[in-house]
């Protein structure tokens, strides 16, 4: 399990994530917030599910800025950087 921060809201959060065969697990405690998704989601749909998931939670810009970033995060991470 990796663990990366990230600034959101004028506040550091940190984004739990683990990484298997074929799951991507994701928690970020701060908001009580966790989900599993396929590691067969391209950019677009795991970007478009984190949206809808967060949406719950927060405004649409909010949900927008976070699932971004987590985008980000996870294309990152599986280029190895």
């Amino acid at each position: 399990m990796r663990i990366k921060s990230l600034q959101f809201h004028g506040m550091m959060i940190n984004v739990y994530h683990y990484h298997s065969n074929d799951l991507i697990m994701l928690a970020i405690p701060e908001l009580f917030w966790s989900i599993e998704l396929s590691k067969e989601l391209d950019a677009n749909q795991l970007y478009e599910e984190l949206v809808m998931q967060l949406f719950n939670l927060l405004t649409e810009v909010e949900a927008d800025t976070l699932a971004s970033n987590i985008t980000d995060l996870i294309r990152n991470e599986s280029k190895g950087e």
